[in-house]
């Protein structure tokens, strides 16, 4: 999704001397669009949205139903080359949010291909935090034209990018687990909780990366399920998981590629041993259903 400012706007020319800081938030808005259109220093994007926000956020606060506009404001967006004007205010406060949350999620999923999940859950949980905020103020716009029903004017999307931002915080807490050594049942109840949000991202909005998401956290709680049934002696049950629930091997973070990667051989060598000593029925565990997990979330 590639979004950019189209015009700028000048808030010292449509609010009164009221709001004396309008002159410094027309500069922080030309400095977004700038930095937008260069596409050359993420970091310091972030910087100066994380200040935009804040400021436009505390600027709208103080607009009411009584403030007299000198003029009223065209704000301009581009998302994907397809163009969405309105002089309706909230979309100022959604779309540099918008922009912000992704920022995040890029950063963070770098991190966490280098194996850096604890910064990796920092960033997803601050895009975690623009996007509730993102999402409260779609809720607030309860009238727009039909050109403006875009999936980033739509709540829901908002809310399933909240949830989207959870799951990547909860595959973090397995990225971590898998580098401690942790038991499978702990990995088991993480894995569950990525599946849960996972699946509620979906709920709201169907989007490529929710679905993947959704893939890779069912797989790993089939691995880490399969590990718990095999230590408690249910073996027959262990290997019917591990056929079959993991059946390809989702595009994921390298550390979780690794453990789809066992899997081939880990079957192997589970159905070897139980063909020689245990003899046990291969056929289905229990299981708790994906609305249980999603519950839970």
């Amino acid at each position: 999704m590639n979004i950019h400012i189209r015009n700028p706007v000048e808030f010292e020319k449509c609010l009164d001397h009221s709001f004396p800081n309008s002159v410094r938030l027309t500069r922080q808005r030309m400095t977004v669009q700038q930095l937008l259109d260069q596409q050359e220093d993420n970091n310091l994007l972030i910087k100066h949205l994380e200040t935009y926000c804040d400021n436009f956020t505390t600027l709208l606060s103080k607009i009411t139903t009584e403030t007299q506009m000198v003029q009223q404001p065209l704000f301009n967006w581009v998302i994907d080359s397809e163009q969405f004007q309105t002089p309706c205010w909230l979309i100022e406060a959604i779309m540099p949010r918008v922009v912000l949350a992704r920022l995040y999620l890029r950063r963070g999923t770098k991190e966490a291909e280098n194996h850096g999940f604890k910064a990796a859950n920092k960033s997803f949980k601050l895009a975690e935090k623009r996007f509730a905020e993102s999402h409260a103020y779609a809720k607030k716009w309860k009238w727009k034209m039909p050109r403006m029903n875009y999936k980033i004017m739509k709540s829901n999307w908002h809310l399933s990018q909240v949830y989207y931002a959870k799951c990547l915080q909860h595959l973090c807490f397995v990225g971590v687990g898998i580098q401690n050594s942790s038991g499978p049942a702990v990995m088991t109840t993480l894995s569950s909780r990525a599946l849960g949000a996972a699946a509620q991202s979906l709920s709201y909005w169907d989007t490529p990366e929710s679905t993947e998401q959704l893939k890779v956290a069912d797989g790993l709680r089939h691995i880490f399920r399969s590990n718990v049934q095999w230590n408690n002696a249910k073996y027959g049950h262990s290997i019917h998981t591990l056929q079959t629930y993991i059946h390809s091997l989702p595009d994921t973070f390298p550390i979780f590629k690794e453990e789809f990667e066992k899997v081939p051989f880990l079957l192997q060598e589970r159905i070897a041993t139980n063909n020689g000593a245990y003899f046990d029925t291969i056929e289905e565990g229990p299981d708790i259903t994906l609305e249980e997990i999603m519950a839970t979330e």
